[in-house]
């Protein structure tokens, strides 16, 4: 079997998995379960939930949280290259929600993997809860209120 495909290198567990698929030892359900328990064992710690950055104890920071959504629309440039630390604190709390929103999506497609009284799915559940937790934090309502921002009906 093919061990690479482009710039892509399998590890042992995918050329194993994807070799008993290929030769149908595995059906397309086995083989997804296979991989959800091989998430879980290589890196379930990676999927846990991160904190928002901590607010930077700047005047210039304060004083852009203080403005209004359309003054903050209106700010020159300028502003931001002055006092970097603003930029960077919203770009690290757009990566946070990123990451912990792609991390609650791939831990439900996982869970759906796992056979019905799997012990593993307490551990998946407790983390889902961990990062719905974080979604349901006052902030992030203010952010999706801010920017008029709708649930999809995907979930």
């Amino acid at each position: 079997m093919e061990t690479t495909y482009g710039d892509i290198r399998f590890s042992g567990v995918a050329k194993g998995l994807l070799g008993k698929l290929s030769i149908k030892e595995l059906t397309l359900k086995e083989f997804l379960r296979e991989c959800a328990y091989w998430a879980l064992r290589e890196g379930f710690d990676e999927l846990r939930t991160l904190p928002n950055p901590t607010l930077p104890s700047t005047a210039a920071f304060t004083e852009f949280e203080n403005l209004p959504p359309l003054k903050r629309l209106q700010i020159e440039q300028k502003f931001f290259e002055v006092n970097p630390e603003v930029m960077e604190y919203y770009k690290r709390k757009f990566w946070v929600y990123w990451h912990n929103y792609s991390n609650l999506q791939y831990l439900k497609e996982i869970r759906n993997y796992l056979p019905e009284g799997e012990l593993l799915i307490a551990k998946i559940d407790a983390m889902i809860l961990d990062h719905i937790a974080f979604f349901n934090d006052p902030t992030i309502a203010k952010l999706k209120d801010h920017f008029d921002a709708r649930e999809s009906e995907k979930g």
